[in-house]
């Protein structure tokens, strides 16, 4: 991979990486306003995770289409694009992010598929909560996984 390819790799992952601290901001609030107990204000903060985890998946995508771009199983890319970014790929890729990374990822993608799918049930606050606290978790050692793999990038010829 040749320097430009590798700057245009890291442009974008950097600015998918600003749009994902925008959505942990907005978790941030609405799970400040939680407090309250309003179903609007959970509701709001369930929105908010679906969100995080759509910009992460959005993320994955970016780095799958700049190397290897071909999910075989279609009904169920989701889950293997996050199992795939955690292969080293020889002569491809290195691993984009840890197994510990993705196995948060896929509590989150499970929420998400509940949620999109949750119009007969009301939410509960404490899951809500505990998918919040999976945004918290999983977004320091995303960052640490994507430092890592933009550096292995710049070292590759």
């Amino acid at each position: 991979m040749d320097s430009r390819d590798a700057s245009l790799i890291e442009a974008e992952v950097r600015h998918q990486l600003e749009l994902i601290d925008k959505v942990r901001a907005t978790i941030a609030d609405r799970v400040a306003r939680m407090a309250a107990g309003e179903a609007v204000v959970v509701e709001g903060a369930a929105f908010h995770v679906n969100n995080f985890y759509s910009a992460v998946e959005d993320l994955l995508r970016i780095v799958a289409a700049a190397f290897e771009n071909n999910i075989d199983d279609v009904s169920r890319w989701h889950s293997e694009l996050i199992d795939r970014m955690t292969l080293d790929i020889p002569g491809v890729r290195p691993p984009f992010m840890s197994a510990g990374a993705a196995q948060l990822l896929h509590r989150l993608r499970s929420f998400r598929h509940f949620f999109r799918h949750a119009y007969r049930v009301e939410l509960n606050p404490d899951e809500v909560l505990e998918n919040v606290a999976r945004t918290s978790e999983v977004h320091p050692l995303l960052l640490a996984d994507v430092e890592r793999f933009l550096g292995q990038l710049r070292t590759v010829d």
